[in-house]
């Protein structure tokens, strides 16, 4: 047998020692000729790329850091309604953690999960009560996302 790496972790007391299987460490070319992929068509690909699923963490990453991404993109949009746009790091982990429970559509999935937290103040932001005044003269506007919201945003439709 293959030797697996192992992952051990201690939580509550317990010690826990898994083995874990990931094909990037096993992977030979030759195991698609034995799969059945004929070799004339194999040979139009000059590289295997085995990608794994994202962790929370990276698609937190995805969501804040990138200039174009979606956190930049909606910011952008408020700013024109002169709102400030903030989230806090709880509420993007929140965000990231929903997403990666749909592991099969990588980071498309936070657009999919920020939209249900976000459409309801796109549509007619100076409706909701989470868009305050920064100070009392009806100047700047400024909206917090934070995990309470997040939360209740993500419930399930009862």
């Amino acid at each position: 047998g293959v030797k697996l790496p192992t992952t051990t972790t201690y939580v509550n007391g317990k010690i826990t020692i898994r083995e874990y299987f990931t094909l990037r460490h096993h992977f030979r070319p030759e195991d698609l000729f034995e799969y059945g992929m004929q070799p004339q068509f194999l040979s139009r690909f000059d590289n295997a790329v085995i990608l794994e699923d994202l962790t929370s963490g990276t698609l937190a990453r995805i969501f804040k850091e990138p200039a174009e991404g979606v956190l930049q993109t909606s910011q952008n949009f408020f700013q024109k309604y002169n709102i400030q746009l903030e989230i806090t790091d709880d509420a993007v982990q929140k965000i990231a953690d929903e997403a990666s429970k749909s592991s099969r559509i990588g980071a498309r999935a936070l657009k999919s999960v920020y939209g249900r937290i976000i459409k309801p103040f796109e549509f007619d932001p100076f409706s909701r009560e989470e868009v305050k005044p920064l100070n009392g003269d009806g100047g700047p506007f400024r909206l917090v996302i934070d995990d309470k919201l997040v939360s209740e945003a993500l419930k399930p439709a009862v």
